[in-house]
């Protein structure tokens, strides 16, 4: 009970924050041969100082305290020097001589001595350690000796009773002992601690010059980040800016356009509408000059097959010219022999000049000389005369039978030509008109087909 108490008492002087170093803990350890042992549990870093003879039993060192922190927090820390507790003082080899009262006076007087002195027998700090051992174990005997000097008062002291003062007082020489061994460990673990936290010291110093130049570098890299960024997004201000800009000219001079393409659509609504009358009106225009044009295409048709026959016409014409021709330069060839003819008749004619005049001056003759020229001869004369004079009539006659004939087949020839001519200026005419009407009726189509285009291309732009 004393020991869970003092534990208590313990917990709630480090909840109060009293306790600042303690970096050595020790446990009370139940003995079973004697009160004190010399091979005690022993754990941490902290290298074994006992010193031979000692029946301390030492527990740990730092490590151990933040162990010992860490696995239950509901113990202390403290550096803990306990008693022996009520079961190893218990355990001591009494006198034979010793009654069980004396004993158990003994053993109260003890626990309660122990339970006033518990708080100097637990060491709060360095402090309590450096203080001096025979002041201790002075104030402790006097402790004892006025706990015991009540409940002993009225008994006379006995071999028992000396005994255990005896043992009480070597226990005591050897807490004291026990004590100046507890301040050089303590001294050394504070050496060990002081050093640990030195190191601990230079290496968060270490650290902290590694993170501070880390977080440096880190903050300068950001800083010229940040620097980028903030021209990047300046850049980019300005080319929204001027986006923004040539969007707000786009928009506008889309809207002029708008605008314009809005009056520009009622104005082609209105020609739609006209072009719809002018179209409806074209579609019946468009299906008579359809009939026309079947009509045109009959008439085209019969015009055709003229031409076809007009063309055997021609060929049979330009036959007959060849045939006539070939006649013609047969009668040139006549008249040739004609004008030979003509030429002979003319020197036939000189020579019947010539006896007229030899006959008109044969008569004359005759007068002078009736009786030297003989009648026959004037017979003679005369009967050639007219065979001459005959044959020229007859060839005067021949003659002009084929200047007339010739005349006759001259104006035939003429009038094969004059109908030829005139045949191909009526084919001429006739072909003329029939490609005019069928260049307006191509152009009409060509129309029809762009109205409709136009026509489709509104209603497109309507819907």
């Amino acid at each position: 009970k004393m020991t869970i108490k003092l534990i208590k008492f313990l917990q709630k002087r480090l909840e109060q924050g009293k306790i600042v170093i303690r970096p050595v803990a020790f446990k009370p350890v139940t003995t079973t041969s004697a009160r004190f042992t010399n091979h005690g549990e022993r754990y941490g870093s902290t290298p074994i100082l006992t010193r031979p003879g000692s029946h301390l039993t030492l527990y740990g060192s730092s490590n151990d305290l933040r162990h010992h922190h860490t696995s239950n927090s509901n113990f202390s820390l403290d550096r803990k020097l306990m008693s022996p507790s009520p079961l190893a003082l218990s355990s001591l080899p009494l006198p034979s001589g010793c009654g069980r009262l004396v004993g158990y006076e003994s053993l109260e007087s003890v626990h309660k001595s122990k339970a006033r002195s518990s708080r100097l027998v637990g060491y709060d700090s360095l402090e309590s350690v450096h203080k001096p051992s025979v002041t201790r174990s002075d104030h402790l005997t006097r402790m004892l000796a006025s706990e015991g000097s009540g409940s002993l008062a009225d008994l006379t002291p006995s071999p028992c009773e000396s005994g255990v003062m005896a043992e009480l007082e070597a226990a005591l020489r050897e807490r004291d002992s026990e004590v100046v061994y507890l301040r050089q460990t303590m001294e050394h673990n504070e050496q060990v601690i002081f050093r640990v936290y030195q190191e601990k010291e230079r290496a968060w110093e270490r650290e902290m010059r590694r993170t501070k130049t880390l977080h440096e570098n880190r903050l300068r890299a950001s800083a010229q980040k940040s620097h980028k960024l903030e021209q990047m997004l300046m850049m980019q201000t300005y080319q929204l800016q001027q986006d923004k800009k040539r969007l707000r000219e786009d928009l506008d001079r889309s809207e002029r356009e708008s605008s314009e393409l809005r009056q520009e659509l009622d104005l082609l609504r209105s020609r739609l509408e006209e072009t719809e009358w002018g179209l409806c009106q074209k579609s019946g225009e468009l299906a008579l000059l359809k009939s026309q044009l079947k009509e045109t295409q009959g008439e085209q048709a019969t015009k055709g097959h003229e031409v076809v026959s007009l063309k055997n016409e021609v060929r049979e014409l330009r036959l007959e010219v060849e045939q006539k021709n070939k006649e013609i330069s047969a009668l040139r060839i006549g008249t040739d022999y004609q004008k030979q003819q003509q030429a002979e008749i003319e020197e036939l004619n000189l020579q019947i000049s010539e006896l007229k005049s030899k006959l008109e001056l044969i008569p004359r003759s005759t007068a002078a000389k009736d009786t030297q020229v003989p009648l026959t001869d004037s017979e003679s004369l005369r009967g050639e005369v007219a065979r001459l004079s005959e044959k020229l009539r007859q060839e005067h006659l021949e003659w002009e039978r084929e200047r007339v004939q010739w005349a006759q087949e001259k104006e035939k020839v003429l009038s094969y030509q004059r109908q030829l001519q005139l045949n191909y200026v009526q084919m001429y005419r006739r072909t003329r008109t029939l490609e005019g009407q069928i260049q307006g009726l191509t152009l009409e189509m060509d129309v029809e087909g762009k109205n409709r285009t136009k026509v489709a291309s509104l209603n497109a732009i309507q819907l």
